[in-house]
This record gives C-alpha cells, sequence and structure tokens, in this order.
C-alpha cells in the first residue's frame, strides 16, 4: 500500500485534468453556452515545453480546452492549452500551455519498458470527472486491435482490468515502478467499465 501510495503521489502532478466546451456548437443552434455539453479527459505532461499527450477523441471537434495541472504542492493551476499535433489514426493529440517550467512534473517515460501480462498496472484519470483517480489491475493481455476514430486499426495494444471508463481517456497507464505502459484509451463496457480496457 505504500508503494502504491508513493508511486500516486508522484504521478499526480504529471497528470492533468482536461475539460473541453464546445461553444461553436451553441452559436450554430443558437443554444445558450451554459446548457452545452462539457467533455472531461486526461492527459498527462510530456516535457519541460508544456505539451501534453492524450486521446484525439478527447479535443476531436471542441472549440476550447483547459487543462488543469497539480503542482507538487498540490495546487491546481488552469491553461487554456493549443492544439499542436494530432495523429487520428492512432488516438493521439498533443496539447500545448505556456506553464512555467517549475509547474511542471513530466510522465516518468522509459523507452525501454518491458510489458508483460501478469504485471500490475495502475491508471490515474479522472472518470466521470472525478479529478486523479487510482484504478489498478493487471496487464491482461497485448498485441490487442483497437478502431480508432477514423476507423483504421491500432495495432499492439495493452488491454488491462485496471478501471477505465469515460474521463479517464488520455491518461497514463502505468507500472509498478512508475512508468509509462501506455494511454487510457477506451473499455469495452457500454459507457463503463467491463474489466477489459485498453
Amino acid at each position: 500500500e505504500e508503494k502504491q501510495k508513493e508511486l500516486y503521489d508522484t504521478t499526480v502532478p504529471s497528470v492533468c485534468y482536461i475539460s473541453t466546451e464546445y461553444t461553436s456548437m451553441g452559436e450554430k443552434f443558437n443554444i445558450d453556452n451554459n446548457d452545452l455539453p462539457k467533455g472531461v479527459g486526461t492527459g498527462f505532461v510530456w516535457d519541460n515545453n508544456g505539451h501534453i499527450i492524450t486521446n484525439f477523441h478527447v479535443i476531436n471537434k471542441v472549440d476550447n480546452a483547459i487543462v488543469t495541472i497539480t503542482k507538487k504542492n498540490l495546487e491546481k493551476v488552469s491553461y487554456k492549452a493549443k492544439l499542436t499535433g494530432i495523429d487520428p489514426d492512432n488516438d493521439l493529440a498533443v496539447l500545448k500551455i505556456d506553464a512555467p517550467k517549475t509547474d511542471l512534473t513530466l510522465i516518468n517515460y522509459n523507452p525501454n519498458v518491458k510489458i508483460n501480462v501478469g504485471e500490475f498496472a495502475f491508471a490515474i484519470g479522472n472518470p466521470f470527472g472525478q479529478d486523479h483517480t487510482l484504478t489498478t489491475g493487471i496487464v491482461s493481455g497485448v498485441n490487442r486491435e483497437l478502431s480508432a476514430p477514423t476507423g483504421r486499426k491500432i495495432y499492439n495494444v495493452i488491454q488491462t482490468d485496471a478501471a477505465i471508463n469515460p474521463g479517464n481517456s488520455g491518461g497514463p497507464l502505468l507500472n509498478s515502478n512508475g512508468e509509462l505502459l501506455g494511454i487510457n484509451t477506451a473499455s469495452l463496457g457500454m459507457g463503463v467499465s467491463a474489466g477489459i480496457g485498453f
């Protein structure tokens, strides 16, 4: 439990809360902006330049994305994000925030990490808007396939039974060393976790 708490405390400043707005839809259909749907997703800090990695489907067709980071002192700071790159075929997007380097804690990325079925897996995200929720499980399978928003197949996908729900999209899946294994993208459940997340 202490190890899990340490992993969580160390990683939380790297994980972002992404809220999205669809303001142009309101203008198009003459709807009050307060009545429009607001989306929630997750992202993580990639580098000291303020680049944030998330899923393409989190920011697809939105007008504004606000990225909230939790600093090491647990103070929350929000930034309007700029979309700087997309790869819809792999359901990936890159946002950029103008945050001071001192506010940014990078995700623990090890390019040589090995992924093994049966190893522990930890997901941190914002399911249903519940910020910085930790769920745990194992790597249930590897080499799975998933369809991108474009319909293209994404290969070599990790399967986990750590709970993945709406709002978790774009967040990190970590091993017990807190190293990035993958990006939580989808669940086989009908809008809720069925214990089969990708």
